[in-house]
């Protein structure tokens, strides 16, 4: 929220709602985005403090002072092997092995800084999606590729990027859907039943 974090316990008979604030340790009562690491520590992004987890005692915080592309976080995204991404606004994309970061901005590849999704697919690759006529970024660890609606793809302003159990890209933009299959895009919008072309979240379900 914009007034700090909030937990509740479900299984508790209580529904009271603890909130942590600033005067908590958070860096900004503004939190944007919220992810776990593979240690199960929570970490929370912020607008305009940076990044920090929490142990539940202590918040610990990250900045751009500590390599953090920028202090406005908008997304945060755990790989299986324990690595983690940071993007923040308008400052690129940063990767955290849990000791150093390493940044990646426009002028690095990237498609643009304004990075919303990140995703690595089965075959290790990863992507990143920008909003604000970005586009979508492909990274094979040495090598950008970017794709952009000219390309076939719905629109230059990417939400998000899930692959689904088939290892088939699912790319929510602004102007509908991109289903990917690794050769031609396939634009899914309005006209095909979507209630909206204006995606900002993909999720498959578990059937």
């Amino acid at each position: 929220t914009n007034a700090g974090a909030s937990r509740i316990d479900p299984s508790a008979e209580s529904t009271t709602f603890t909130t942590y604030t600033t005067e908590d340790g958070l860096p900004n009562n503004t939190v944007r985005e919220i992810g776990v690491d593979r240690r199960g520590l929570l970490w929370l992004g912020t607008d305009g403090g940076g990044v920090c987890y929490y142990d539940g005692k202590t918040f610990t915080v990250l900045t751009r002072q500590d390599g953090l592309a920028g202090d406005n976080v908008r997304e945060i995204y755990t790989e299986p092997d324990g690595q983690m991404w940071f993007s923040a606004l308008g400052a690129g994309v940063s990767s955290y092995d849990g000791k150093t970061f390493k940044r990646f901005t426009k002028r690095d590849g990237l498609v643009a800084n304004g990075v919303r999704a990140v995703l690595r697919d089965r075959s290790g690759r990863l992507w990143f999606g920008a909003d604000n006529d970005g586009g979508l970024s492909r990274y094979d660890g040495k090598t950008f590729t970017n794709i952009k609606a000219k390309d076939g793809l719905a629109s230059n302003r990417v939400r998000d990027i899930i692959e689904d159990r088939n290892a088939v890209l699912w790319i929510g933009t602004g102007e509908g859907i991109s289903r990917y299959d690794g050769t031609v895009f396939q634009e899914l919008g309005k006209r095909d039943g979507l209630g909206s072309n204006a995606v900002r979240d993909l999720m498959q379900d578990h059937n």
